[in-house]
């Protein structure tokens, strides 16, 4: 867990913002001890998260932006801010932060491929003006961009080089897995048949896509509506990928084919699903208060394919 306290500067009545890292000692099972370590960050850092990293649990990430200035626009002043990725290491017992990496937005995802290679997922809001067309008025309408990164060294200090990126109009990423060479993502439109006509299912469900990233770019292989509310991938495991039907239950979804999944099996649970373990073909479900439920893998297709 990373927190933040305001701490009194020495000598004087100005308070600086410490960032800390809490950990568990779990060396001895029966006595956990807390690890506090500060981290030592700039002073120019607005914003400040951490994700795990999957392609070295031994550390984790710090995503991070910087005032970089100011911009007028229709005479509104707006602030610049540059985004950064750092990996945290254990140095010599604490936390250390590594090199600033600059990314076009704020860092969503990491991982590594087979061959070592890190790669990196940005999740940026991109405005446009739009002119009114029956008054001189305007407004701003936001688009969501992703970007696909790879890690690379300049002079010894790692850069990220922009692969490729996708824009999503009218509509809102609403969660996103990276699994090997895939990226599945659910999403719904933020504007809805605003004719004023009752809307249709493919209008107000969630969209789920899938986009192939073993060419180092973001290429569509599958996007289509599901006639469902509130999906969230959970995780993938030999070529089956756990949806969570919030409040219902878990979908397993056949990913085998990038361009046509198909669900196979559905597992209802009491309360909502927030984790899930799949151990060979055993998938353990945690719903809070309502314990662990249990499904095979190898067990027959419970849904009718049509």
């Amino acid at each position: 867990m990373v927190s933040a306290r305001s701490v009194q500067q020495p000598g004087t009545t100005t308070y600086a913002t410490q960032w800390e890292v809490h950990t568990l000692d779990l060396t001895d099972a029966d006595n956990p001890t807390e690890i506090i370590d500060p981290i030592s960050v700039g002073s120019d850092y607005y914003g400040f998260q951490t994700m795990g990293d999957p392609g070295d649990p031994a550390g984790f990430y710090v995503a991070s932006q910087t005032r970089a200035g100011q911009t007028v626009r229709d005479g509104v002043t707006y602030n610049l801010y540059r985004h950064y990725a750092q990996r945290a290491e254990r140095v010599n017992g604490h936390w250390t932060l590594g090199e600033r990496i600059n990314l076009p937005g704020p860092l969503v995802q990491t991982w590594v491929r087979a061959d070592g290679t890190r790669y990196f997922l940005t999740r940026e809001n991109a405005y446009r003006r739009v002119q009114s067309a029956t008054s001189s008025s305007y407004y701003y309408q936001y688009d969501v961009r992703l970007a696909l990164l790879r890690q690379w060294t300049v002079d010894g200090k790692p850069v990220a080089e922009l692969l490729d990126g996708t824009t999503f109009t009218n509509l809102t990423p609403s969660s996103m897995l990276v699994d090997s060479d895939r990226l599945y993502l659910t999403a719904r439109q933020r504007v809805v048949n605003s004719s004023g006509s009752t809307p249709s299912w493919e209008e107000t469900s969630d969209r789920f896509m899938v986009f192939d990233l073993s060419g180092n770019t973001l290429a569509s292989a599958y996007d289509q509506p599901t006639k469902a509310y509130n999906l969230s991938p959970m995780g993938v495991n030999k070529g089956r990928m756990f949806v969570n039907l919030r409040g219902d239950g878990i979908l397993v979804v056949d990913v085998s084919k990038a361009d046509a999944p198909i669900g196979v099996q559905f597992l209802r649970t009491l309360g909502y699903a927030t984790h899930l373990e799949a151990i060979g073909q055993d998938v353990y479900v945690a719903s809070g208060y309502f314990g662990l439920s249990h499904l095979r893998l190898d067990s027959p297709a419970d849904i009718p394919t049509l």
